[in-house]
């Protein structure tokens, strides 16, 4: 089996090319090991360099004349750097405050997929705290796992993306105190109505009960 290195350093390729497969013996060879190339690349590696003479440092180069496995970031969809792109912990500012959003793409077969996002009013990063997906969700269920999440984060913003703008409208209506249940007529009121005095939740059973008779 012959392998050129690439940008695609997880799979079975890189794990045997390197040494991760123990059932496979790895041979590897660079530009410079062909002795009956050696004189044709090598006057076209001293023109490359004759160029540009960091070359030698590109990923591109590394890949097709050294045979090493590293990643070309320009070539990924999404750039992501580990040292860049990971914390351990929020960062702490003296001033301003944390805003929490969670985005909610809905499916079914295919998955249901939760993110809670931060943002702090100081700084312009996006920190994505968590991330998760379920598959088999139906809309109430979808809303008990948005509750949680409300249960422990101050949302600013819930954002639902659904197939169809009436599965989000659903979803949405599931949390709301009209699907606790049997509804306001009996007393289940949502967590925004239970968090108002007892004679605004009043108000809104009265508002609830002409608006249904």
């Amino acid at each position: 089996m012959f392998v050129l290195a690439s940008n695609l350093i997880k799979g079975l390729l890189f794990d045997v090319t390197n040494g991760r497969e123990a059932a496979w013996s790895g041979h590897r060879w660079d530009t410079y090991a062909n002795p009956y190339m050696a004189e044709q690349w090598a006057g076209e590696i001293a023109d490359l360099k004759a160029a540009s003479p960091l070359v030698v440092e590109t990923p591109w180069f590394r890949q097709m004349y050294l045979g090493e496995w590293v990643i070309d970031s320009d070539k990924l969809v999404y750039r992501f750097n580990s040292d860049r792109n990971t914390f351990a912990e929020l960062p702490t500012f003296h001033a301003g405050q944390w805003h929490y959003m969670l985005g909610v793409d809905l499916g079914y077969n295919d998955p249901t997929a939760f993110a809670l996002c931060a943002y702090h009013d100081y700084d312009k990063t996006l920190y994505v705290l968590e991330a998760e997906k379920h598959p088999r969700l139906d809309v109430t269920s979808v809303a008990e796992r948005i509750r949680g999440f409300q249960a422990r984060y101050e949302l600013d913003s819930i954002v639902i993306d659904g197939p169809t703008s009436r599965q989000s409208r659903k979803c949405v209506g599931d949390m709301s105190c009209k699907n606790r249940s049997k509804g306001p007529r009996f007393r289940f009121l949502c967590e925004e109505h239970l968090k108002l005095p007892k004679k605004k939740q009043d108000e809104v059973l009265a508002k609830w009960a002409e608006k249904n008779t």
